[in-house]
């Protein structure tokens, strides 16, 4: 009788080469599999050795006697599964990181969960809110629920992973989706062929987009070959001066009680620094021009640095490429560098936008220029003024308990509207 045995399974791109799968197999071992399974494939595996623990010699420099006889082995395996209709790989242990990160099918886990996960019997979600900070967290319930208890935002955030229980009992006890899929299920080793060919044909349809067609809106590019060839692009239109479409923001969320100033690595050191009350990325490309033509190394490693107030000292530094904000558009969708990630947006999502954008109605406030390197307190200051209104610049509202706080508007008028300030030398930067 088959055991309960929990698998996790990553499908392999069609396009990754035999012989590339694999890191590099020079110390691991490998064994074929026995004829007559339906299915061929080769195992493999590194030989270990069991020994102590190495926090173990650390407990003994302050036991009164020594701690014996407590060792661990690290002990991994990689199952690669061969059908008719694709590649396998199977991984238990750490074994998953013998793998090129670029043979991997992205999302294929998920979608395959969507697909068949029970619409009330999901346990727990993964997400990353995409926004000026991306922030990942995992929503998990005392009981299976529907996704609505998971207080997702459909428009901002990017799903992970999903575990539940599969409306079919025969696919298995319990799945968990990402990039692989984890499955615990009743199986003997004779069966994994047809696991996985049930698994890929899942991951094949379209039933999810019923309930979670969202999540094809955002998804963050992981494949290494990809992110080169946007990486490149990106590069090259540095050094060909072509930058109108290329911008800077903090990778951080700016202390809203602080006057926080910048300066780049060209920018004179000492206390008479220039100052920079925002980053501009044709300011940059002035520092930056005698150095041309530049490639990523250069991005990633030249900082800009962070200042609050009137300290000498930078409260934070922050990469240039970590801090670029670009778009570009390749194939039939939108791609976004944001915060050092690239994401792919469908062009879908970003027409629904575009189209509620449209619909808002055009101020009819007469807000005052502002004047060249003004801070965006003093403009809301004296914006307020102008306008008769009240200046709610750094007033934060407390809700939901003492840590929750919120800016609520910059100006506030006597109408009442809520006025929001942004300094910015494109609505393109605000967008993100």
């Amino acid at each position: 009788m088959a055991r309960s045995r929990s698998l996790t399974i990553r499908l392999i791109r069609t396009d990754a080469k035999e012989g590339e799968l694999l890191k590099d197999d020079s110390s691991l071992a490998k064994v074929l599999l026995r004829k007559g399974l339906g299915f061929n494939g080769e195992i493999y595996f590194r030989r270990s050795a069991t020994n102590p623990p190495g926090w173990v010699g650390f407990l003994n420099s302050g036991a009164s006697a020594p701690i014996q006889h407590v060792f661990s082995a690290q002990a991994a395996a990689l199952l690669i599964v061969r059908t008719e209709k694709g590649r396998f790989a199977i991984s238990f242990g750490h074994a998953w990181q013998w793998l090129r990160d670029n043979v991997i099918q992205r999302r294929f886990g998920l979608i395959a969960a969507l697909n068949c996960i029970q619409d009330d019997q999901i346990k727990s979600v993964d997400a990353q809110q995409i926004d000026s900070l991306a922030l990942s967290r995992r929503a998990q319930a005392s009981h299976s629920s529907e996704i609505v208890t998971f207080g997702l935002d459909i428009r901002r955030d990017l799903m992970k992973a999903i575990l539940g229980r599969p409306k079919a009992p025969e696919i298995g006890k319990t799945i968990m989706g990402a990039d692989a899929l984890r499955i615990v299920c009743k199986i003997d080793f004779e069966d994994i062929g047809e696991k996985c060919d049930q698994l890929l044909e899942i991951s094949k349809r379209q039933d999810y987009k019923e309930n979670f067609g969202w999540v094809d809106n955002i998804e963050i590019i992981k494949n290494p070959d990809e992110q080169k060839r946007l990486n490149d692009t990106l590069v090259e239109q540095i050094n060909s001066r072509r930058i109108d479409s290329i911008y800077l923001a903090p990778p951080r969320i700016a202390d809203l009680m602080a006057d926080e100033e910048y300066r780049f690595h060209f920018d004179e050191k000492g206390a008479d620094r220039p100052t920079r009350f925002d980053i501009e990325f044709d300011e940059l490309m002035k520092g930056i021009d005698k150095n041309l033509p530049i490639d990523l190394a250069f991005l990633k490693k030249h900082k800009i640095e962070v200042f609050a107030g009137s300290s000498a000292v930078p409260i934070d530094t922050f990469s240039i490429y970590s801090g670029i904000v670009f778009e570009t558009s390749q194939g039939s969708n939108l791609n976004c560098l944001i915060d050092g990630d690239w994401y792919n947006v469908s062009k879908t999502h970003v027409q629904y936008i575009n189209n509620r954008i449209a619909k808002i109605a055009k101020s009819a406030l007469n807000l005052p220029d502002a004047d060249k390197n003004e801070r965006e307190g003093d403009y809301n200051v004296r914006a307020s003024q102008a306008l008769s209104a009240f200046c709610m610049d750094k007033k934060l509202i407390q809700y939901g308990g003492g840590a929750s706080k919120v800016e609520v508007c910059d100006i506030l008028t006597i109408a009442p509207e809520f006025v929001h300030i942004k300094r910015a030398s494109s609505s393109q930067v605000l967008s993100h």
